[in-house]
């Protein structure tokens, strides 16, 4: 049996006028290559078959990352489906993250506008952004596990 690596994952883009940016990637050893090339790495890490990638409402964060740089992932599960199965409440398959934590985990999870609407764009983060991702990727494996 393939023993899988549960991966919490989220994108996030800067609304504009007109829109959205496209997704922030980033890879902290190539902070200089455009957003059209792309590490093996990241593609390998992307589409490996032990990886389990979790998320709300990732299946539209797969499309954008599809969309904005050409990378596809596998093995994608959407928490508020997995949430919605488990708990027997079709309505948590509408949940957004901060609703899940809560019926899920039983916590309060705040996700402060100046941050989430922040620019992720900048070549280097600042610290609430950087604790805020981990601290999102890490509660969306909780997600899953509960």
């Amino acid at each position: 049996m393939l023993e899988r690596l549960t991966v919490g994952f989220d994108i996030k883009r800067r609304p504009t006028k007109s829109g959205c940016n496209s997704a922030a990637l980033r890879w902290s050893s190539m902070p200089h290559l455009s957003t059209s090339l792309q590490p093996d790495s990241l593609v390998s890490f992307l589409r490996n078959p032990k990886y389990t990638f979790v998320g709300v409402g990732i299946k539209n964060d797969v499309e954008i990352l599809e969309k904005d740089h050409g990378l596809s992932m596998v093995n994608v599960v959407d928490l508020r489906g997995l949430a919605a199965f488990k708990y027997g409440k079709t309505d948590l398959r509408n949940a957004g993250f901060k609703e899940l934590c809560k019926v899920v985990l039983w916590e309060e999870y705040e996700k402060p506008k100046h941050i989430t609407m922040g620019n992720w764009d900048n070549e280097e983060l600042d610290y609430d952004q950087v604790k805020y991702a981990c601290v999102d990727a890490y509660v969306s494996t909780r997600l899953e596990k509960s």
